[in-house]
């Protein structure tokens, strides 16, 4: 007997189907939503969302680009020797409280962390305008 893959459901409730943006952003909103729940955010890359909906790489950015612009999701990168990370938050306090957190570590030199910074080679930290990172 094959084995089949289980149904995954996104749950979609009336007030995202409200949300001021397009029903595909909504979707995205939403899968947003469920990743969040046990960390406080939304770890996914662009490529789990390319092949969840199916779209194209720019695509998505534009999504999460247009997802911040109406402030409906925050972003943070964080940038260490291990590589970048990209979380989503939805909430902005939750967003204001990492980012400090992370500030905070990178001033006390444990790891490059704060978004839109770059280290350069003699250790100091400089503003980047590096676009959306996966």
């Amino acid at each position: 007997m094959a084995t089949t893959k289980k149904d995954r459901y996104i749950k979609v409730t009336e007030q995202i189907t409200k949300l001021p943006v397009a029903p595909g952003l909504q979707m995205m909103y939403a899968e947003i939503l469920h990743l969040s729940e046990g960390k406080g955010y939304c770890y996914a890359n662009n490529k789990h969302f390319e092949n969840l909906f199916k779209k194209s790489d720019s695509c998505i950015s534009k999504w999460v680009k247009t997802l911040e612009k109406k402030e409906l999701v925050y972003r943070l990168v964080i940038r260490s020797s291990m590589g970048t990370e990209r979380r989503l938050y939805l909430n902005k306090l939750k967003y204001l409280e990492a980012q400090k957190e992370h500030t905070e570590q990178t001033l006390t030199g444990r790891q490059n962390t704060q978004p839109g910074l770059a280290e350069s080679a003699t250790g100091e930290y400089k503003h980047t305008t590096r676009g959306c990172t996966k």
